[in-house]
């Protein structure tokens, strides 16, 4: 048994198809290699797609009929080459081993044999047939010119050699050797004595290549690669020459280099500091800018290890260090502000933005460095400001505090005088939740003049900026654009000039894969700069919050302006997850209402303290013109004993100095001026969800003024 299956193991792993049929037509058995080769997935499934092998598997079902015949005549091992048809129906060819065999106890014989799969070695035939027909084709229609020499004697050329060197003394003859040159190249070697060095180093075994400058037959001076190898095979005084006219990439080489320039003198001018390093972090280039900035002498820098670089704090030192790998290992990082020390001892705020981008074989990484220095002093006079407005708004609300203090006292004297005072009593009830009310617009109306006069501030600081970055951008753009319109003509003589040369087709690529970088780099920056457009128009939107105007609002674009103010507080923890309505228009007050979206969705922010997700959805109802704004978080929850007051004016559970109590009382004010409602659901440690209804049939006169 143990042999049986040994035998049946070295069936089914043999390295060649086996196989086993009935003299009708029919497979037996078959092995692993066998069903490989045809292509199919198992032997069930070579049985179950081929029933006769005459038409289901010889691709002429004559062969088959040949091969039986053979056998019959001679009861011996018969060698044919068939094709096959794999299961895609592709032919192959197969060498077959095969012979009868006649099984014992049984009258019907069958046959066995062996396969091998010899497509690629007919194709490797066909090919080698070609071969010598393909050298001569190749020998006299080379798109480079092939001189065969004998010593200094030159005794075979092809047709490409005859029509840039011939005689034209002579027609139909290559001119002489000693003519094929101007008297001296470009740098300034004796052409004959130079040619003369370069053969005798080829006649001692020592291939060459260069570049070399030749006359034509007009006696006119042409660029070309050249290149000499012995052929020891005959003769070892035989070399031979090829030469490649390169007059047209020598010529585009030099409007490279002038373009190159023009883009060194984009980047030698450009405004903003740019560094570039190799993977490794040695510093390759640098701009004016880098050394304006920081005080650098460039010829002092180059060469260093951006770590080597003095100035970066060291608070900052690891983040520089952490960034720097991530981008090597090729993750995009968000630019991040670094405090830096100049040359000089003056320290800046600088941001840092970078890139990797490939230069011929090896990545390199590009340092945009931006002085915001300016920036964040404007930033901390606006802090400034803002922390002068709240101190201001303290001392109001510390004033109606007291106004309400003296008046409930005053309340409670006149409620314990006597009975006859009681209708007066009510009265001065009534004022006092009035007045109460009016506290609260008050200080909402304080709070909103606060952050009306920040954000339209901090959008006009910003925009000057923005438009001076989109403005170069643009004109960056342009002139590459102009730069790309002035290299295509070259590119398109490369194409039909460089043939099959790979070295210089690599090359091509290369720069075609610079252009594109260079497009995708502007178009980043453009990305950078309609996000920094998008978060000025939000804060626009909220700057406008006190006025009293209703028109037609899209609550869609409300919420992503409010998205937009708020990203900092939820972008890393916190999924935002939107299930819009087609139509979320209505009739109200944008400000009031981007109030609203704005303070329900800090509250949901805040209620997640690590990972969590908001929910955003709209839900329009045409038969009861409403539509339902919904937020759900999966936060921490609102205790019962807290959710009835949550609309009671000056009532939180926030830390002091996080909140006044104000937000939601002034979000169901603004709801119900809205002729809206507002309910809350909410499980402790499972989350809350709002639920705002507003009418869409409403006129402005329709509002409670």
């Amino acid at each position: 048994m143990a042999d049986f299956k040994q035998i049946e193991a070295l069936f089914e792993n043999a390295p060649i198809g086996i196989f086993e049929t009935t003299v009708a037509g029919k497979f037996i058995d078959l092995n692993c290699e066998f069903v490989r080769i045809l292509g199919y997935s198992s032997k069930e499934d070579v049985f179950e797609n081929i029933k006769n092998l005459e038409n289901d598997l010889y691709v002429d079902p004559n062969d088959r009929k040949k091969i039986l015949d053979q056998l019959k005549k001679r009861d011996e091992i018969t060698v044919v080459e068939v094709q096959f048809k794999k299961k895609d129906g592709s032919p192959i060819d197969v060498r077959m081993s095969i012979r009868p065999h006649e099984k014992q106890g049984r009258n019907n014989n069958t046959n066995i044999g062996l396969i091998e799969d010899i497509t690629k070695t007919k194709q490797i035939e066909q090919s080698k047939a070609l071969k010598d027909q393909r050298y001569k084709a190749l020998f006299d229609e080379s798109n480079d010119a092939i001189l065969i020499f004998e010593g200094m004697e030159l005794i075979e050329w092809n047709r490409k050699a005859l029509a840039l060197f011939e005689d034209s003394s002579k027609p139909g003859h290559v001119m002489n050797f000693f003519k094929m040159h101007p008297e001296k190249q470009s740098n300034g070697s004796v052409s004959t004595q130079k040619a003369q060095e370069i053969i005798e180093k080829t006649l001692a075994g020592e291939p060459q290549f260069f570049e070399w400058e030749h006359l034509n037959k007009h006696g006119e001076i042409f660029h070309t690669e050249v290149s000499l190898n012995r052929i020891t095979q005959v003769n070892p005084n035989l070399f031979q020459a090829l030469v490649r006219d390169v007059t047209g990439r020598y010529r585009a080489e030099q409007e490279l280099k002038k373009s190159e320039q023009r883009y060194r003198t984009i980047i030698d001018t450009a405004p903003s500091g740019i560094l570039t390093l190799t993977k490794h972090g040695v510093v390759k280039s640098s701009n004016q800018a880098f050394h304006e900035l920081l005080g650098y002498d460039k010829t002092q820098i180059i060469g260093l290890h951006f770590t080597q670089l003095s100035g970066i704090k060291i608070g900052n030192y690891d983040e520089a260090i952490r960034a720097y790998d991530a981008l090597i290992q090729k993750h995009r990082i968000k630019p991040f502000t670094l405090k830096w020390e100049s040359v000089d001892h003056d320290e800046k705020i600088v941001e840092i933005k970078a890139i990797v981008f490939s230069n011929s074989d090896e990545d390199n990484v590009q340092i945009i460095v931006n002085d915001m220095t300016d920036h964040y002093k404007m930033v901390n006079k606006l802090r400034k400001l803002h922390s002068e407005l709240t101190k201001h708004r303290d001392k109001l609300e510390e004033l109606v505090q007291e106004r309400t203090e003296e008046i409930t006292a005053l309340n409670e004297e006149l409620t314990s005088s006597n009975e006859q005072l009681a209708l007066q009593n009510t009265e001065l009830t009534t004022l006092l939740e009035k007045l109460r009310d009016t506290q609260s617009q008050l200080v909402h109306s304080e709070k909103m003049a606060s952050v009306g006069i920040l954000a339209a501030g901090i959008a006009h600081e910003i925009n000057n900026p923005i438009n001076y970055i989109n403005s170069g951008v643009t004109g960056l753009e342009l002139l590459m654009l102009d730069l790309m319109e002035m290299l295509n003509p070259l590119f398109e003589k490369l194409d039909v000039q460089l043939g099959s040369n790979e070295e210089l087709l690599e090359q091509k690529k290369m720069l075609d894969k610079a252009k594109n970088e260079v497009h995708q780099l502007v178009k980043t920056i453009k990305v950078g700069v309609m996000r920094t457009t998008e978060i000025v128009s939000s804060l626009r939107t909220f700057s406008r919050i006190d006025d009293d105007k209703r028109t037609y609002t899209d609550l869609k674009e409300l919420i992503d302006s409010a998205l937009i103010i708020l990203r900092n507080k939820y972008k890393y923890h916190i999924e935002i997850e939107q299930q819009m309505t087609k139509d979320n228009t209505l009739m109200g007050n944008q400000g009031k209402l981007s109030q609203v979206i704005l303070n329900i969705l800090l509250n949901a922010i805040q209620a997640i303290d690590e990972k969590g997700k908001i929910v955003i959805k709209t839900v329009r109802n045409k038969a009861t013109h409403t539509l339902q704004l919904i937020v759900a978080d999966n936060g921490c929850g609102i205790p019962e004993r807290v959710r009835a007051k949550i609309f009671d004016p000056f009532y939180t559970t926030k830390p002091v100095g996080e909140g006044t109590g104000l937000g939601l009382s002034i979000v169901h004010g603004i709801v119900e001026d809205h002729k809206g409602k507002i309910h809350i659901d909410s499980t402790q440690g499972v989350g809350t969800k709002f639920t705002i209804t507003l009418p869409t049939n409403l006129d402005e006169k329709d509002f409670i003024r």
